[in-house]
């Protein structure tokens, strides 16, 4: 299972994802914009926005363990990653529905993206990546099933 690349780069891809859970969304003129709580200038917790954003990231990292999991069967495992590919699509949308929201409240301040931000990127690379190593794979094994 993890002797293949598509493993390792789906594994890379729910550690990304992973690491969203316990960094910050962005930094606002000193109110950090998390997951559990926002923390403002001065120091008083405010209630988190961002909870919309982390249900599908959690979707995303089922899907891409069931992917990881389903390695006997490839046209099943590239099933699941295009599905997570149209699950991290919803994320990016609900990220920027978060960033056009906390604007619309500090209009003059400057945003300062976060990790949790930017790691689902990173998931959406090797994903892609993971799919190409599968469809090589699949590739291979139709063109030895021509020689039989």
């Amino acid at each position: 299972m993890i002797q293949r690349i598509q493993s390792i780069y789906l594994l890379s891809s729910i550690v990304f994802l992973l690491i969203c859970f316990f960094t910050a969304f962005g930094e606002v003129g000193g109110a950090t914009i998390g997951m559990y709580h926002s923390v403002d200038a001065i120091g008083n917790l405010i209630p988190a926005t961002s909870y919309y954003v982390y249900v599908p990231i959690t979707l995303v990292m089922v899907i891409n363990a069931l992917a990881l999991f389903s390695y006997k069967n490839r046209p099943r495992q590239m099933m699941w990653i295009r599905l997570s590919f149209i699950v991290l699509a919803t994320v990016f949308a609900l990220s920027a529905l978060t960033i056009m929201g906390v604007k619309s409240q500090a209009a003059d301040e400057v945003m300062v993206p976060g990790m949790a931000l930017v790691t689902p990127f990173f998931a959406f690379a090797c994903n892609y990546l993971a799919l190409r190593a599968i469809r090589k794979d699949e590739e291979l094994v139709r063109s030895v099933n021509r020689i039989r």
